[in-house]
């Protein structure tokens, strides 16, 4: 895929220096890959703790919005118990509870 990678040389460590890298084994490399885990699962705290604080300021920032569902919801909840109440007495109509026979 290069054209010039027979010239491609190491400068580190100092053990290679001027060995072509096309001619290093796997083995001879000395790659340290424990730390790429901790790395990973540090950034993805990361990208969780910001999108946890951009919930955060949404939620902050539609704070009247949500109030004004939950009174919603609650109002619907309560009309709603007012008919499953009324469905239990002995007369179903709330209008006619204080109306004399």
């Amino acid at each position: 895929q290069c054209l010039d990678a027979g010239r491609l040389i190491c400068s580190e460590p100092e053990d290679r220096r001027g060995t072509p890298v096309v001619k290093l084994r796997v083995e001879d490399m000395d790659c340290t890959t424990e730390n790429l885990e901790t790395v990973s699962y540090v950034f993805l705290g990361i990208v969780l703790a910001l999108i946890g604080v951009v919930f955060l300021m949404v939620l902050y920032l539609n704070r009247r919005g949500i109030k004004r569902w939950l009174n919603n919801i609650r109002e619907a909840c309560r009309d709603q118990m007012e008919v499953y109440h009324y469905r239990y007495e002995q007369d179903t109509d709330p209008r006619l509870a204080n109306v004399a026979v």
